[in-house]
């Protein structure tokens, strides 16, 4: 997910917070000034001076956190078998691999199709071929802009992008869009508007108009195909193809569908207006073909810039799956609460989940009540100030502990959960757990 940095000068009674994608883990700090890595499940604690970092991670082993998991024992929460963790990883996996596959079959099959539409345009002056040339070529642009988008979202997060780079998908189909509805369904629809005007005889067309529009039809088909089969691999067993379709986080995916959709229709309105003006000798026919093409083309950019425009406002992610990591959470033993969550989708295959988390007292205090009892039953009034000290730190570790186990119990359930944060949060934030032990919540005052 990768590295979280903050720095923070501070004395020996302070205590810097370090909120990672991870975890929020409060870390007592000494008087030089620290600062704290969260990378891959280990935080380091590195002492660093004015002139910048230095020192290693074995300057400060007590930060490690892989001792402090082995200190406070395994993960007690409910787990997931071996072969369904791996399917979940390879199931995110896939969804990567079937984007570059749909994007680069659109791109070959829409240069091969462009060049035999140009050429048959300009062989026979059509303007519904010229409008298909045009379409298909902008198709060609837009997919070239989506493997842009595709290459980008791939790189890691940096120190400028802390949530990757993976919302670039969004914008590059975006552009798509917009092109699409520019370039393509607005000058197509001036040029069969100036075509009906202009029109005067009616158009040769021959053999080889026939053979373009099977050749545009069947590649345009093969890679419609394609795609529907990669939506209908993804979709649920009570989901049909459309609520797929309409469900699915993957902009190339969704944009090689819809374009090639229309492409298909596009090449039966361009032989419908052909076939129309062979029959009946009017003319008028192959530009009406062009307006076809046009209006379908811009349904299309409109629903592209629409959906992806969503996504690029934070869009939350669906209402199952947050359901389901609430339930995980709550069935956890240490979890008393879930509230204030914030969730949205990161990119095609990630998103973000925050919440707080209310832990129960009891469960902490029943992991270290063994450590604790005899040594507090025998503490004088110093011992027991130092007792009391260890004891704060040491609850601070095992909620560390927790909260590093329920983020990976997410991420195995959901590998599409890149960026997790779960902070501990008290609901009875006016009033402390001994107040409420010894007072009624009406009454602030102890009772006489």
């Amino acid at each position: 997910a990768g590295c979280r940095v903050s720095r923070c000068g501070a004395s020996d009674a302070v205590y810097c917070w370090l909120r990672s994608s991870a975890s929020v883990v409060p870390i007592k700090d000494t008087k030089q000034t620290r600062e704290f890595v969260s990378t891959s499940g280990k935080n380091y604690c590195t002492k660093i001076d004015s002139k910048g970092p230095g020192g290693t991670a074995s300057d400060s082993e007590d930060c490690e956190f892989k001792k402090r998991l082995k200190e406070f024992g395994e993960d007690t929460g409910p787990r997931l078998d071996l072969a369904i963790k791996l399917q979940n990883q390879k199931r995110v996996a896939d969804k990567v691999k079937t984007s570059y596959k749909s994007v680069k079959l659109a791109i070959l099959g829409n240069f091969v199709i462009t060049v035999t539409k140009f050429t048959a345009a300009a062989a026979t002056g059509s303007s519904v071929l010229l409008s298909e040339a045009i379409h298909t070529l902008i198709d060609t642009l837009n997919q070239g802009l989506l493997m842009v988008g595709l290459n980008q979202s791939q790189k890691p997060p940096d120190t400028i992008h802390q949530h990757g780079y993976a919302r670039s998908a969004y914008f590059y189909s975006l552009l798509s869009g917009f092109g699409m509805f520019v370039g393509g369904s607005t000058f197509i629809m001036y040029s069969a508007i100036q075509e009906m005007l202009t029109i005067e005889h009616v158009i040769e067309y021959g053999y080889f108009t026939w053979v373009t529009l099977g050749i545009s039809f069947l590649v345009d088909g093969f890679v419609l195909s394609s795609a529907v089969y990669s939506i209908l691999k993804t979709k649920g067993a009570q989901e049909t193809l459309i609520s797929a379709l309409w469900n699915n986080k993957d902009p190339y995916l969704r944009a090689v569908l819809l374009e090639d959709s229309v492409a298909c229709l596009g090449v039966l309105s361009a032989i419908a207006g052909i076939g129309l003006c062979n029959i009946t000798g009017n003319p008028i026919y192959d530009p009406l073909a062009s307006g076809v093409v046009s209006i379908l083309l811009g349904l299309v950019a409109i629903s592209l810039m629409n959906m992806n425009r969503h996504f690029l406002l934070s869009r939350a992610i669906d209402p199952d799956i947050q359901a389901d990591i609430v339930n995980y959470l709550l069935s956890r033993d240490a979890v008393k609460r879930v509230g204030s969550i914030e969730t949205a989708w990161e990119g095609p295959v990630s998103f973000s989940f925050k919440s707080d988390i209310d832990f129960d007292g009891s469960y902490i205090a029943s992991v270290l009540f063994d450590r604790y009892q005899d040594k507090v039953y025998m503490a004088g009034k110093e011992e027991l100030r130092e007792l009391l000290t260890t004891y704060t730190e040491d609850v601070a570790r095992v909620i560390e502990n927790e909260v590093y186990h329920a983020r990976k119990g997410i991420t195995d359930r959901y590998p599409e959960a890149t960026f997790i944060d779960l902070q501990p949060h008290c609901t009875l934030n006016k009033q402390t757990a001994l107040e409420q032990l010894y007072f009624s919540g009406s009454d602030p005052k102890p009772k006489e």
